[in-house]
């Protein structure tokens, strides 16, 4: 980093620390949506998150809402 002036040094480590904040939110995020609790039959509305094996994750207003098994006739509103 010999080349570098000091500008660029404190560029360079503050995109590295934005960076590690994007990685830790991610993780963050698919953790919360690994402990939220099956909604079963009970309704819910949030901003889509992911549908893997089966499992509707959302994020409601007041966290994350979960409906595990659900099949491709499961009916939803939109």
């Amino acid at each position: 980093m010999n080349h570098l002036n000091p500008a660029s040094r404190r560029s360079f480590l503050t995109f590295g620390l934005l960076l590690g904040a994007i990685a830790l939110l991610g993780v963050t995020m698919g953790a919360r949506a690994a402990d939220a609790a099956d909604q079963k039959d009970q309704p819910g509305r949030g901003k889509f998150m992911s549908f893997k094996d089966g499992t509707l994750t959302l994020k409601g207003n007041y966290g994350v809402l979960a409906w595990h098994n659900v099949t491709e006739k499961t009916q939803v509103l939109r």
